[in-house]
């Protein structure tokens, strides 16, 4: 009896042709560090949401007086997958000079970059690209990280970033 479904846990495979190129770029870049260059962790979800910080009075004579202070600092958060290596790092040997000669794994190259870029350790802003021409900037505040699957080897990531609506530019 033949097998349809085989599993390799820890193996990555390629499919190619599927799909079609979009434009929409995902991608945080860091001053300091450069872009989010990680070759075993893909980035899969940039959300957040903005805010005014705005006042409604109601008045007895029923109308409504609105007040408009600027923005409020809100939260964006980039999301990714990261795997324990992909092919061209077993073929080349890319290691880790801090690691004793071990290959870099993708979440060893979130938390370099996050590391790096992180608010407290260099107070620059990182730039969040969503889109063609939807670019946030904001300071990188905190990164969660929790294993995906043991049996894949993945790990899924979130990195927060403080921005506000006067930090973003593009379309809206």
């Amino acid at each position: 009896m033949s097998e349809l479904l085989v599993s390799r846990p820890g193996f990555l495979a390629v499919v190619n042709n599927i799909g079609v190129p979009g434009l929409v770029k995902f991608s945080i870049i860091g001053i300091p560090g450069g872009p989010l260059i990680a070759t075993s962790a893909i980035i899969t979800k940039i959300s957040g949401s903005l805010q005014t910080n705005t006042r409604f009075t109601h008045a007895l004579d029923n109308n409504i007086y609105t007040y408009s202070f600027g923005d409020r600092v809100s939260q964006a958060t980039v999301s990714g997958l990261a795997f324990e290596t992909d092919c061209s790092q077993a073929a080349n040997g890319s290691v880790n000079p801090l690691s004793g000669g071990n290959l870099l794994t993708g979440l060893d190259q979130v938390l370099l970059f996050y590391g790096i870029n992180r608010v407290s350790a260099f107070n620059f802003p990182v730039i969040i690209i969503a889109g063609t021409l939807s670019i946030m900037k904001g300071f990188l505040i905190g990164i969660d990280f929790a294993t995906q699957s043991t049996e894949l080897k993945t790990t899924a990531w979130t990195m927060k970033v403080a921005v506000t609506g006067s930090s973003v530019t593009g379309l809206l």
